[in-house]
């Protein structure tokens, strides 16, 4: 069986929910050493989507199973960042947005570098979000969706980490999840409220191990939010740097946070 042959046998089989042939053809491709032609993260995804999710939740408390409550089994069929309800959420770890959760409320003013489905999650919280891209496809693409509050401006190269300057004031929260990230901060701290928050994602990259020395040399708090994140299999980072505490006061106790990506298991209970 050629490589196209495989992937093209390993697709209807998924197609027709088929699960004792599509193993057996994955496992057949394991062991030649087949070329998956960077299909295989799209036939992973496919295969947890596959799994009977309807039968293991039917064996747990309603509302428990947090794989599929906080919208991560279907953001893995959609290829994108959404809760359960297909909504947008930012495409931060788990433990990020649910701390983020607590943390927004409508007055709020953020800037973000780097724009997706977070800007219209911040757009649907706050007062106004500023969005900056550098990738014109992109950009082209998001600006119809935005809504009002939501301004998202394109900008390559030097005016990239600069863009912040043209919009000015300060913000609340500034969220570094594009380009040049490592400028992008050193900027970020002239424009962030001084009890603010700065969002630094993909921190766990150690190509940034020496920006965070830095900061924290000059007065700058990190908290880390690692785990999960929308689409993806694998753990990352989410980093909230701040210089006073009262940023990352919490405005809720715990049973009354109100979750973009699925409750607890307490709160389940508690609501059934």
């Amino acid at each position: 069986m050629t490589k196209n042959s495989l992937n093209q046998a390993i697709f209807s089989a998924l197609s027709k929910r088929d699960l004792p042939d599509l193993l057996r053809l994955i496992e057949k491709g394991l062991a030649s050493g087949h070329d998956w032609q960077g299909l295989n993260v799209n036939i992973a995804n496919q295969m947890v989507e596959l799994f009977p999710w309807d039968l293991v939740r039917s064996l747990l408390p309603r509302g428990s199973l947090i794989l599929h409550e906080s919208g991560w089994v279907r953001s893995l069929r959609e290829s994108r960042p959404v809760n359960v309800q297909g909504d947008p959420v930012p495409w931060f770890t788990y433990p990020a947005i649910d701390f983020l959760d607590d943390m927004t409320h409508s007055s709020m003013r953020v800037f973000e570098w780097g724009s997706g489905t977070s800007t219209i999650w911040w757009s649907r919280r706050i007062q106004s979000i500023f969005s900056v891209e550098d990738h014109a496809e992109w950009y082209r693409s998001m600006k119809p969706v935005l809504p009002s509050n939501a301004t998202i401006i394109f900008a390559e190269e030097g005016r990239y980490v600069h863009a912040i300057e043209a919009v000015g004031g300060d913000f609340d929260i500034i969220v570094i999840d594009g380009s040049y990230r490592d400028s992008c901060f050193e900027k970020a701290k002239d424009f962030v409220k001084a009890d603010g928050l700065i969002i630094f994602d993909n921190s766990d990259r150690g190509e940034h191990n020496d920006l965070f020395v830095r900061a924290k040399a000059s007065g700058w708090n990190r908290l880390d939010f690692w785990g999960l994140t929308p689409s993806y299999h694998y753990k990352n980072c989410t980093s909230v740097l701040f210089r006073d505490v009262s940023a990352i006061q919490c405005r809720n106790v715990p049973s009354a946070h109100q979750a973009s990506a699925g409750l607890s298991c307490s709160q389940a209970l508690e609501r059934i």
